[in-house]
């Protein structure tokens, strides 16, 4: 991912991560799903090549775009970062970390505080 990503452009891109999660896809189809401009999407899928997040590839007789490792773990992030967002949306705009996994390990260490 590129330092000098903008945020607009940082949308798009999970955008198509997103769509390319459950299965490979055709251009068209992404195009569709995504809702992106031509040219939007485009730009992204170029960059997304570049970075070698996703690959083109032929199955059977259609040409299309999947996932690689690289973007699968893009997507476990972007996924993460969403649903943290969408989280302190919905608190309006507090962040309470479910900690509920690591206190019951830190009250079993017994500490003296």
């Amino acid at each position: 991912m590129s330092q000098n990503t903008s945020p607009r452009r940082e949308i798009s891109r999970n955008k198509v991560i997103f769509a390319l999660k459950s299965k490979p896809k055709r251009f068209k189809d992404l195009l569709e799903e995504t809702e992106l401009s031509l040219a939007g999407f485009n730009e992204i899928r170029k960059i997304l090549l570049e970075e070698k997040e996703i690959v083109l590839e032929v199955i059977g007789k259609k040409a299309v775009y999947r996932l690689t490792k690289k973007g699968e773990k893009s997507f476990d992030s972007a996924f993460l970062i969403s649903h943290t967002v969408k989280r302190i949306i919905q608190n309006n705009g507090t962040h309470y970390p479910n900690t509920s996994e690591n206190t019951q390990y830190i009250t079993s260490l017994n500490l003296p505080w």
